[in-house]
């Protein structure tokens, strides 16, 4: 009981002027427990690769053959697991982290969480061509997500918790507490706020310091060059701007064509998927993992042209296969390949064409990254962000930007491809919040928003009670076979009117029962909702329904907290609209 009531007095704290500080301090929890369990996962996934490998993406030691059979054969025991699972627990990733916020008020489940771990250990152990970053990001938000349910807070204030996760992880995996501040507000949340922007960072720093001294991150390009040495070569950034958006939006289109044979049987998209990349890797182990390895080859000048367009190439067409056949496993950290290998090639390309260019290569395949980043995702603040922190110089900001414009530019504009997390959301029958009341609406808990409940009518009434009830309430609520009625009270009053004056004696209405059975029909049925729903579930769940409403309470079975009537929610929503 002392738990309960201390759930309760907090999840009402978070709503009012206290809420900064609490979020803050709930920020720092979740970013200790995301950090600390991201760490584990890292080492879980990587152990067993160094074991094998002497490091966690060496494929290129290991004989065609076995890598042959070790990703069919992880893609095959993928596929038998993922057949045998619920559809529900099947939602994962960063899409699912984004529909949370917007149909379940971050209400991330345990299963799923579980679910995206085991699917990507074993996609990562096999060599499939994915990232880590995606199931990092999903467990992160679902620490967030996991801790606000227990402790009983409102929607929103689990929308912020798991943007706390969000960039714990980030921060954890890469030792990038900035991008991971911006990816949770441009990607997750997909707004700024400073009630939300404070707990958020206070978990990315906390996550990161629990870091420090772990490792240095996935990716560290701190000891290349980064400095544009000449405005002359400004042209060139704009070209290989245009060629990673291009890039990027192949990329996004084919993996919006795999995303159309989601209704096919995993039994057969899994192992079609492995047999792809085991195919592949036979001849160019470079798009086994995540390939990190290959961007610091990259910038170690160790490939010809030859073998960077080859990369280039198998890399995306892989990666973008496997994704759209559903491998559950990541889609960011392979883009950062894509985009360093096109930015080495590019770099040999202005060698060649203007041997005067003064900046060195690896800018070019800095900014690569950086631009495939962000036109994939459609995120160009986290991507400058992300390649600021991971080259430890500002210099690179301004070069990283002209490219970064124009490939977003290219992606979205010329060739009509939207954020990949978007494609992944239309699939499945939703699309991202842009609208700023529709994102105002899922930040307001509904609870303390709707009509007080009173005790529900049960078929007949004495007229002298019911009319003190008509005066004393907006809205009566009525109760048929444990189905709820709502019913304003000035139409209640006429039908009380009627009922009365078919009555002959009208001088003692005393012990006068009025029958209200008939008065209420489906059009004033009212529908549950759990307590915890946001104001924009409501009018969700009422539009275009010939409803009464919704009513609230913990659970079905429980009496009801409120009501929302639809006149009182449109009375509601125009007063927010001023």
């Amino acid at each position: 009981m002392g738990v309960f009531l201390k759930s309760f007095r907090l999840s009402h704290l978070v709503q009012k002027s206290e809420a900064l500080p609490i979020l803050t301090l709930l920020g720092f929890f979740v970013g200790i427990a995301a950090g600390l369990l991201l760490i584990v996962v890292k080492y879980t996934i990587e152990a067993p690769l160094h074991y094998i490998l002497l490091s966690s993406e060496n494929y290129e030691k290991l004989e065609p053959w076995f890598r042959f059979f070790l990703v069919l054969g992880g893609s095959i025991l993928i596929a038998l697991i993922w057949n045998q699972l619920p559809k529900s627990t099947k939602k994962i990733g960063v899409p699912h982290v984004i529909e949370s916020i917007q149909s379940q008020g971050g209400r991330l489940p345990a299963k799923n969480i579980f679910v995206q771990y085991i699917g990507s250990l074993l996609a990562l152990w096999s060599g499939q061509s994915v990232g880590r970053e995606g199931p990092s990001i999903h467990i992160g938000a679902g620490v967030g997500s996991l801790i606000g349910q227990k402790l009983g807070l409102p929607n929103h204030s689990i929308q912020v918790l798991v943007g706390c996760g969000v960039a714990g992880a980030i921060a954890a995996v890469f030792n990038t507490p900035l991008a991971g501040v911006v990816f949770a507000m441009e990607i997750i949340l997909v707004e700024y706020s400073i009630t939300w922007a404070v707990p958020i960072m206070a978990s990315a720093f906390t996550a990161s310091l629990l870091s420090q001294g772990l490792w240095d991150g996935d990716i560290n390009f701190s000891g290349a060059e980064a400095e544009l040495q000449s405005l002359v070569d400004i042209p060139w950034l704009i070209a290989l701007g245009f060629f990673v958006g291009t890039a990027a939006a192949l990329f996004n289109a084919l993996i919006r064509l795999g995303l159309r044979f989601r209704h096919v049987s995993a039994l057969i998209r899994l192992p079609l998927a492995g047999l792809l990349t085991a195919t592949v890797a036979f001849w160019i182990p470079e798009v086994m993992g995540t390939g990190y390895d290959t961007i610091s080859s990259t910038l170690d000048n160790k490939y010809a042209i030859s073998a960077l367009i080859i990369i280039f190439a198998a890399k995306l067409l892989v990666t973008a296969g496997v994704i759209g056949l559903g491998m559950p496993a990541g889609l960011i950290g392979p883009t950062l390949v894509i985009g360093a290998t096109l930015g080495g090639i590019a770099a040999y390309g202005i060698n060649i064409v203007s041997p005067d260019s003064v900046s060195n290569i690896n800018i070019f395949v800095l900014i690569g990254t950086s631009a495939m980043m962000s036109a994939v995702l459609q995120a160009p603040i986290t991507a400058l962000i992300t390649v600021l922190e991971f080259s430890s110089s500002t210099a690179i900001l301004f070069p990283a930007m002209i490219a970064i414009i124009i490939a977003n530019l290219t992606c979205r504009t010329l060739f009509n491809q939207p954020s990949i997390f978007i494609s992944i959301l239309q699939v499945q029958g939703m699309t991202q919040f842009s609208s700023p009341v529709t994102r105002a609406l899922t930040r307001m808990n509904a609870r303390d928003l709707g009509v007080p409940a009173i005790m529900p009518i049960l078929g007949k009434m004495s007229a002298n009670d019911l009319s003190i009830l008509i005066k004393s309430n907006d809205y009566l609520l009525f109760k048929q076979d444990k189905q709820l009625f709502t019913l304003e009270s000035h139409i209640a009053h006429k039908l009380l009117e009627q009922e009365l004056s078919l009555i002959d004696d009208m001088n003692d209405t005393t012990d006068l029962k009025i029958d209200t059975q008939t008065w209420v029909g489906n059009q004033n049925e009212l529908i549950w909702l759990p307590l915890h729903s946001t104001l924009e579930q409501v009018l969700r769940t009422t539009q275009g329904r010939n409803i009464g409403g919704v009513w609230l309470s913990k659970n079905e079975d429980t009496p009801p907290h409120s009501i929302f009537p639809k006149r009182h929610l449109i009375e509601l929503i125009t007063k927010i609209g001023e």
